[in-house]
């Protein structure tokens, strides 16, 4: 059985509004359809696949687990229980349906290239921590060129040259003097009140970021800064509680990229990430090197075994070392139908028991990925 839900009576995939009734039969490419749906709306919204097994409730969710759990409750009864699968938003909303909820009825969580942790880029901008480096650039215009060798290397000779640290000395010269505009015509009155942007917003820079953003227009924005606080109060207790989740028997596991380079603009994070967020919080915790380079040959990790091949990687701090995959050069929310990521996150969906790094002989915990659809060898 196949249901999806969503907000919006048409879905978009590749450019063709796509009917309920031209959903693919075939049930595992109608679980990772998902990843390549593009909705007509900036508004949030919710698509969501479900798989129904003898005693479980396959959900590929992206926003809507609060809303899918009971639904499958009210539907299938109390003995069902559900797999989540949250992919990058779908992280931080998970954490504040756990906090609201519990863990009654979750017996698997996949965090897919996830903000579950939070993320720098939204807590740097919120702070007016805006900069461009010129190595992060050159990493960032080599991930765009990836495909095209002439434009790749004519990114290099820029790099080499010295063009872009000379661009990047310019654009940050004049970031000082656009900032009032940028902030008052965008940052604060668009940026500023969306809800989630305080969801995703470190707790270590959030005041700084309520200072910088509001400062002296606290009753103005009054409605957006309670709010912000009720995310920061979850913010404040994700790690524990999804601790606790796992202590309880909750499955928890992540898979997310590394290695390829954020949006040059802002500091945090060094800049690696899978182009879109920072690997160091995707991964919940792990010591990720800059982009770019490595974290050294004399580089002391608590357990080896838990270091990268290309030392790039440490998940000894991660929060879940035994159920994190680590994918070099992976995209961001990746699983096509048919390639090796898509096989990972069904394998993971499918294994019977507590489901670990060990469990697939042929998915190690760092695996490098030479195309968007394939694994390869380091």
């Amino acid at each position: 059985m196949v249901v999806i839900i969503s907000y919006f009576l048409g879905l978009y995939q590749e450019g063709k509004i796509l009917k309920l009734t031209e959903l693919p039969k075939d049930i595992l490419q109608a679980l990772l359809i998902r990843m390549n749906f593009n909705f007509f709306s900036m508004s949030i919204w919710v698509v969501s696949v479900w798989y129904l097994r003898i005693t479980t409730c396959q959900i590929i969710s992206t926003l809507s687990p609060i809303i899918l759990i009971y639904f499958s409750i009210f539907f299938l009864g109390e003995k069902y229980y559900s797999n989540l699968v949250c992919c990058s938003m779908g992280g931080v909303l998970t954490v504040s349906y756990i906090y609201k909820y519990g863990i009654s009825k979750l017996n698997r969580v996949l965090f897919l290239s996830s903000t579950v942790t939070g993320t720098h880029v939204t807590t740097d901008i919120l702070r007016g921590m805006v900069e461009v480096d010129a190595d992060h650039l050159y990493y960032y215009t080599q991930g765009l060129a990836q495909d095209s060798k002439p434009l790749a290397f004519l990114f290099k000779l820029l790099y080499k040259g010295g063009v872009m640290k000379g661009l990047c000395g310019l654009v940050n010269r004049l970031i000082p003097h656009l900032k009032d505009e940028v902030f008052n015509g965008f940052l604060k009155d668009t940026f500023g009140t969306m809800p989630a942007v305080w969801a995703i917003t470190l707790p270590e820079g959030y005041d700084e970021a309520i200072k910088y953003m509001f400062e002296g227009q606290e009753d103005k924005y009054k409605g957006i800064i309670e709010l912000s606080k009720k995310y920061q109060k979850v913010a404040a207790h994700r790690e524990k509680m999804l601790l606790n989740a796992e202590k309880s028997g909750v499955n928890i596991c992540v898979v997310a990229g590394y290695n390829r380079a954020c949006i040059p603009v802002y500091p945090g994070g060094g800049g690696n990430g899978d182009a879109i967020l920072e690997s160091d919080r995707m991964l919940c915790g792990a010591k990720v090197a800059e982009i770019g380079k490595t974290l050294g040959d004399n580089y002391k990790a608590k357990n080896p075994k838990l270091v990268s091949p290309d030392n790039v990687v440490d998940l000894s701090d991660a929060l879940f070392p035994g159920t994190t995959w680590a994918i070099s050069n992976g995209h961001h929310v990746c699983g096509d139908y048919g390639s090796d990521f898509g096989e990972l996150v069904l394998g993971i969906l499918g294994f019977k028991g507590k489901c670990t790094v060990e469990s697939f002989d042929r998915f190690p915990q760092f695996i490098y990925s030479p195309t968007r659809a394939e694994f390869g060898e380091f």
